[in-house]
């Protein structure tokens, strides 16, 4: 079982930006929450998504972070210590900068993406993860500026559902290491659940990763936001062939 918050949290919201980069609601300063992750009903893991506003050579950005790492008995089995984080422009939302480090067992995997907008040109940097130096570096010319994972799952947060009816989809392009992907997002509606924090009222989504065997065909991954201004992420269901993968946020 390969267990790390990319696979329930964002899972290929890798969103184009022009559907969002208007009509968001404004973002918070910081945030942190934590989740518990779990596989089957039984706990396997656990997250933190932090953000953070900060001042790098002069440039504001806001630093958006999430951590995942197994635990009990699925950590004998599987040991699992992830960290994903970009850099986001407060002005465009577009990413400045995206990494991920990935401890899986014995698989080492450190990477940097550069988003030059203005060329639009990504970077990519494949770290060694002992040296820490640089091993090889691609270039990849896009059609118009990409979100990366998080900056996709930061906009995606903050849109105004109100002016969607429920049902309604809207097809995006989205770039994941050197491929370009179509999905799908469909808005489900409105509704109360509950979390270890009481009954929330949410705003429930779903999402389409392209045609493949792991996941259902019937909304596949479905997010719950809180319907406030804070938009918490609330709880993420993953139905995959092998069963459900489940994030729900803690008290």
């Amino acid at each position: 079982m390969k267990l790390c918050i990319i696979c329930t949290t964002c899972l290929l919201l890798f969103i184009n930006s022009r559907p969002y980069s208007q009509n968001i609601y404004s973002t918070r300063e910081t945030e942190t929450s934590e989740y518990i992750i779990s596989l089957l009903g039984i706990k396997v893991g656990e997250a933190t998504l932090k953000k953070t506003s900060e001042i790098k050579n002069s440039q504001r950005y806001y630093h958006l972070k999430i951590s995942g790492k197994t635990t009990g008995i699925a950590h004998l089995f599987y040991n699992v210590s992830d960290e994903w984080a970009t850099h986001i422009d407060p002005q465009s939302y577009f990413p400045i900068l995206f990494y991920r480090n990935i401890q899986e067992n014995k698989y080492r995997k450190h990477e940097i993406v550069l988003f030059h907008r203005q060329q639009n040109i990504i970077e990519v940097k494949n770290i060694d993860p002992t040296t820490k130096q640089v091993q090889s570096i691609k270039k990849y010319t896009v059609k118009e500026p990409l979100h990366d994972i998080l900056s996709g799952i930061h906009i995606l947060k903050y849109k105004h559902y109100d002016s969607l009816s429920n049902g309604s989809t809207i097809t995006m392009k989205g770039f994941w290491e050197d491929t370009t992907y179509t999905l799908q997002i469909r808005f489900i509606g409105k509704e109360y659940i509950k979390t270890e924090q009481g009954k929330i009222h949410s705003i429930t989504i779903a999402i389409f990763p392209p045609a493949n065997t792991i996941f259902e065909k019937n909304n596949p991954i479905q997010i719950w936001f809180s319907n406030d201004l804070k938009r918490t992420l609330l709880k993420i269901k993953t139905k995959m062939t092998i069963g459900s993968l489940d994030v729900n946020i803690k008290k």
